[in-house]
This record gives structure tokens, sequence and C-alpha cells, in this order.
């Protein structure tokens, strides 16, 4: 299928509208908006990039290149998405833990009552 340009413009602007829209979906979930924002972005830009390939040289738009591009730049974003994740966890674990210490430290009249002893 040939795509004109302004279908070609069409289709990209509903996908990019469908993209915000998940981004904006897992993002309420995940609060992870402006890595999700920017992987749809990213997978936006290789899409883009995929159907722009230049026709000369031939082995340039082959369909195993396409298709092993794609596969890198899923792989990349599969372990950018996953780090990420991982270390927002990790990050908000770290700073849950950080609060009882701080708190289990506290000086011995916030801690402790004079009647009834360690709280």
């Amino acid at each position: 299928m040939h795509l004109t340009p302004s279908s070609y413009q069409q289709a990209y602007r509903l996908t990019a509208f469908r993209w915000r829209n998940l981004s904006i979906d897992l993002s309420v979930h995940l609060s992870l908006y402006p890595y999700i924002d920017f992987v749809s972005s990213l997978i936006l830009t290789a899409f883009s990039c995929r159907n722009a390939l230049p026709s000369y040289p031939p082995h340039y738009n082959h369909p195993l290149l396409n298709s092993l591009l794609m596969l890198i730049i899923f792989l990349l974003v599969s372990v950018y998405l996953a780090l990420s994740f991982f270390f927002a966890l990790f990050f908000s674990f770290f700073s849950f833990f950080f609060v009882f210490l701080v708190i289990s430290f506290l000086p011995a009249g916030c801690t402790y009552s004079c009647d009834l002893g360690p709280l």
C-alpha cells in the first residue's frame, strides 16, 4: 500500500494520538509519564524512519533489514523501560526505608512515653 503525503500525515497523526493516549493511561498507573512519553516518541520516530527509508540502493529497504531494525529498537526500548521501572521501584522503596530509619532514630522523647515505656 502506497501512502500519499496527506494519507501518511493522517495515519501519523492517528498513530501519534493513540500512542499519546496509551502513554497517558499508563502514566496514571505507573507515574512514569516522562519515560513513557519519551519511549512513545522514540517508537513513532522509528516507524516513520522505517517508512521513509530510501528505495535506492535496494538493500536499504530489505524486509529482513527492516525487521532486524525494529527488533533492535524494540529490545533497546524494553531494556530501557525495565531499567527505568526497576530504578523507580528501587528508589521509592529506598526512600520509604530511609524515612523508616529516620523515624526509628528520633530522639527518645518522640518515640517513648514517660508512663508506658517504649511504645
